[in-house]
């Protein structure tokens, strides 16, 4: 039988939900203050929905925009935590900018690609982001 949708997940389920391993949330929840799972009294994690979302938008941005923690961080302490907790966050256009906690290695590869190739990628890809979300937990 499947959980809720608002039901809380303990750190196997959210790790699975998210397609990351626990350690990878523990890590996350020491870098980033606004991971704040719900501790019982016996010290296990309990996720609410919302911060599911909150992990899967700051997933999206290390992995998919190649963004550094520390890039994330400073986004998140700029703009405030609020609009990454939005379920629309990815296709709201509030994304940061290209070169925001990126490598200077990662850099200097997005600038030699053809400005029309990057716009064809990026459509590319937020095509995929859009269609992530019809595929089965």
């Amino acid at each position: 039988m499947a959980k809720s949708a608002q039901a809380f997940r303990t750190i196997s389920e959210a790790a699975k939900q998210l397609q990351v391993a626990p350690h990878v949330l523990r890590f996350w929840e020491s870098k980033f203050k606004q991971i704040r799972p719900v501790k019982r009294d016996n010290g296990r994690r309990l996720f609410r929905p919302e911060d599911i979302v909150l992990i899967s938008n700051i997933k999206y941005l290390l992995y998919e925009r190649g963004m550094t923690i520390r890039g994330v961080q400073k986004f998140l302490q700029e703009n405030g935590v609020e609009i990454i907790r939005s379920p629309d966050f990815i296709t709201s256009g509030q994304m940061p900018n290209e070169s925001a906690g990126t490598s200077a290695g990662q850099r200097a590869d997005k600038a030699n690609i053809d400005p029309q190739d990057r716009k064809s990628l990026e459509s590319a890809r937020d095509r995929l982001v859009k269609a992530r979300q019809f595929l089965p937990q």
